[in-house]
C-alpha cells in the first residue's frame, strides 16, 4: 500500500498524529508529496525532522516548490522566492530550534536538513514512478521524457 501525504506546510502536530495512526507494515510506502515547510503551521523545522526520522516503513519524499524556494535561499541568498509563501514562518521555526538560517549559507541548517533539501538521501526524489502511477508535487509535462521533467 502507498500512503500519500501532501502539503503539510509546517503542521507538525497533525503530521505526527497522522504518521502515528497510519496502519503501515514493512511492505508499505509513505510518500510525502512535498511542501512540508512554510505557510500555516508553526513548526516546519519539526515537520522535516519527522520525515527524516520516520522509519516505520519505506518512505519517499518529493520536493515541493516550498522546499525549492528554501534551496534558493540557502544557495543564492535569494529570499524573494520565499515571498508570498509565508517563508518567515519557516525561518522563525529554524531559529527557535537553534538554527538561525543565514541566506546563502547552506551550513546554517542541520546537516540532515541540508541532505533533505538537496535531495541527498536515497528516499528524496523529484518524482516517483510505480508500474501504475506517476507521483509528482505539481505537474508533469507529457510532451517531455522522464529525464527532463521539472524537479519540483
Amino acid at each position: 500500500m502507498i500512503y500519500a501525504i501532501g502539503d503539510v506546510h509546517g503542521e507538525a502536530d497533525a503530521l505526527e498524529e497522522m504518521l502515528a495512526l497510519l496502519p503501515v507494515t514493512d511492505a508499505d510506502t509513505v510518500l510525502f508529496l512535498g511542501d512540508l515547510i512554510n505557510r500555516r503551521g508553526r513548526d516546519p523545522f519539526r515537520c522535516v525532522e519527522l520525515v527524516i526520522n520516520f522509519e516505520k516503513c519505506r518512505k519517499i519524499c518529493l520536493m515541493g516548490n516550498h522546499e525549492e524556494a528554501m534551496l534558493m535561499l540557502l544557495d543564492a541568498g535569494d529570499f524573494s522566492a520565499m515571498n508570498g509563501m509565508d517563508g518567515q514562518n519557516t525561518l522563525d521555526s529554524y531559529e527557535r530550534a537553534g538554527y538561525p538560517i543565514r541566506p546563502g549559507d547552506p551550513s546554517s541548517v542541520p546537516e540532515s536538513h541540508g541532505r533533505f533539501y538537496y535531495q541527498g538521501y536515497p528516499w528524496t526524489l523529484p518524482f516517483y514512478i510505480t508500474d501504475t502511477h506517476i507521483f509528482v508535487h505539481a505537474g508533469w509535462d507529457l510532451s517531455k521524457p522522464v529525464q527532463v521533467q521539472p524537479q519540483a
